[in-house]
């Protein structure tokens, strides 16, 4: 038997739950059923939303310390999100924790960071890492993160920063990373096209926010960058009511039809602020749509939300 397990932190004495999908069909697991089952979290109504709650459970023994426990051995080979939230009466509030998993042969894949795209079949393609923080590269020769100048490094040099997409079936590329002895932080995929030695850029960046050894929340791509400037200088920069900039908080981006749903596990963007409360790193959307802005430190402010369309 393996087992997924959930835990969180928190303050004593509430009712939180996880809504776990497999992103496959986007399928929810059913407490009663014990299997995963069709439902729509935007419209179903209390009776049906209840037993697609896996509930956390307090530890007696340490106050503020929430599990929940899964056996996944039979569960299909895969990607599959929870979404955890508060819940008061019948309200669910926003989420305290959004995590991906893989699950490889009943069992818990820890620390894999996949990627994966279509394009037009007998490409080759590959992707740079950057570690945010420092902005060094992930070197696939020696499996760490180096000074890398992706502007003026040699075809030499290049080849070792490449992390290589694999073709299967025609058309469809992916890779895989094993970060699970990474710094918790974020991570930057800058996807190319190699043609001879020209490199052409092949979508927007997209960013990972790595933690604890594995994938938390990722971004998909998209075409704009929104940051703490978006709308006018600092405007989304996140203050105490003093203008104290909050650091550390997790600035989650979901389309507002999404978040006005309920739909929280369906998250477009992610971010995290500095000591001054601007974005670490700009979150890439498409066009045409009003999102709604999250930002939350757990245990210290928000969550505060507020909507921008771009």
């Amino acid at each position: 038997m393996a087992n997924l397990v959930s835990s969180i932190t928190q303050p004593t004495g509430r009712t939180f739950f996880s809504f776990l999908r497999r992103n496959s069909d986007e399928f929810y697991w059913d407490t009663d059923d014990s299997e995963f089952s069709t439902v729509d979290l935007g419209t179903a109504n209390e009776a049906t939303r209840e037993p697609y709650r896996v509930t956390y459970a307090e530890d007696p023994d340490v106050d503020g310390k929430y599990d929940w426990t899964i056996d996944v051995t039979d569960f299909l080979n895969g990607s599959y999100t929870y979404v955890s939230q508060e819940l008061i009466g019948e309200t669910e509030y926003d989420e305290v924790l959004a995590k991906t998993i893989t699950i490889t042969n009943g069992a818990v894949v820890g620390g894999l960071l996949s990627a994966s795209l279509t394009h037009t079949a007998g490409k080759t393609l590959f992707s740079f890492v950057k570690r945010v923080k420092d902005g060094l590269y992930w070197n696939t020769d020696t499996e760490s993160f180096d000074l890398f100048d992706v502007s003026t490094a040699v075809e030499a040099t290049r080849a070792d920063f490449r992390v290589a997409f694999a073709e299967d079936p025609a058309g469809t590329y992916s890779w895989t990373l094993d970060v699970s002895a990474w710094n918790a932080g974020f991570y930057t995929l800058s996807t190319r096209e190699l043609a001879g030695t020209t490199e052409i850029v092949a979508g927007e960046d997209s960013t990972v926010l790595v933690s604890g050894g594995e994938v938390t929340e990722g971004i998909a791509l998209g075409e704009v960058g929104i940051n703490h400037d978006t709308g006018g200088d600092d405007n989304l920069q996140y203050v105490e009511a003093n203008g104290d900039g909050i650091e550390d908080a997790i600035i989650r981006l979901y389309l507002k039809a999404d978040y006005d749903a309920g739909s929280l596990d369906v998250i477009k963007g992610v971010s995290m602020t500095n000591a001054d409360g601007r974005w670490q790193t700009p979150v890439f959307l498409g066009v045409g749509n009003t999102y709604t802005v999250v930002f939350t430190k757990i245990g210290s402010f928000g969550p505060d939300t507020l909507e921008v369309t771009i």
